[in-house]
């Protein structure tokens, strides 16, 4: 799933627009400046009925949206939002059922410093996505 999103992120035109081939899971390299997107699974856990498991899964993500000026980390999480929230489609081998924006946030800027006087913005975004098995 994780895999997936990111080429969708990376394949989507406004979101490219606007930091290239910077969309990373985990974190940003060292090194590599803003502006970039940080993917994050947050939780992901199975759906179940009376029989077990039912093929679908529910996953919280967590998408940042890092940049230089406030303005262009709010550019890229609207990109972001645009191409995600309340879709539902099949990539892959995966079936994305609902992908549901729960939250939008600005965070302080001090996680990604070069030297003590680069700050960066932050726009993070917070998602329920239910996924399985492509039929």
């Amino acid at each position: 799933m994780e895999e997936l999103i990111i080429a969708a992120l990376l394949a989507d035109p406004d979101v490219s627009a606007l930091v290239g081939n910077k969309v990373y899971p985990g974190r940003v390299p060292q090194g590599v400046l803003p502006p970039a997107i940080v993917f994050n699974t947050v939780a992901s856990v199975p759906e179940y009925a009376d029989g077990g498991e039912i093929g679908l899964t529910e996953s919280s993500i967590q998408i940042d949206c890092w940049a230089e000026t406030y303005g262009e980390a709010k550019r890229i999480s609207r990109a972001v939002s645009k191409l995600l929230s309340g879709k539902w489609f099949t990539t892959g081998d995966v079936e994305f059922q609902f992908v549901l924006q729960d939250s939008a946030r600005d965070l302080s800027t001090d996680s990604i410093r070069v030297n003590q006087t680069d700050y960066f913005h932050r726009a993070m975004l917070e998602f329920t996505v239910w996924h399985s098995p492509a039929p």
